[in-house]
C-alpha cells in the first residue's frame, strides 16, 4: 500500500482530478468495502494497516520531486 499511495500521489500531482478519482477508487476497494463487510459480520476490520501505509505512501509521494518529462509511457527505441 506504500507504493500504491506513492503512485497515487504522483498521479494526483500530474492530474489532480484523475489522481483523486484513482486514489478514491483504491481506498474504496481496499479499505472502505472490506471494513464495511467486516462490520456487517461483526468482526474487527483488518484494514488499519492498509489505511496507514496508503496514507504514508501518499505523504511520501507528495514530497518527492517529479521528473522533467511529462510522460514516460513511451520509451524511444534505439
Amino acid at each position: 500500500m506504500l507504493a500504491v499511495g506513492a503512485v497515487g500521489a504522483k498521479a494526483l500531482r500530474r492530474r489532480p482530478v484523475a489522481g483523486l478519482w484513482w486514489l478514491g477508487g483504491v481506498a474504496r476497494r481496499t479499505i472502505v468495502w472490506p471494513a464495511g463487510e467486516a462490520l456487517i459480520h461483526r468482526r474487527k476490520p483488518p484494514v488499519l494497516g492498509r489505511a496507514t501505509y496508503l496514507a504514508k505512501g501518499i505523504w511520501l509521494g507528495l514530497r518527492m520531486p517529479l521528473e522533467e518529462r511529462p510522460s514516460m509511457r513511451f520509451a524511444r527505441q534505439a
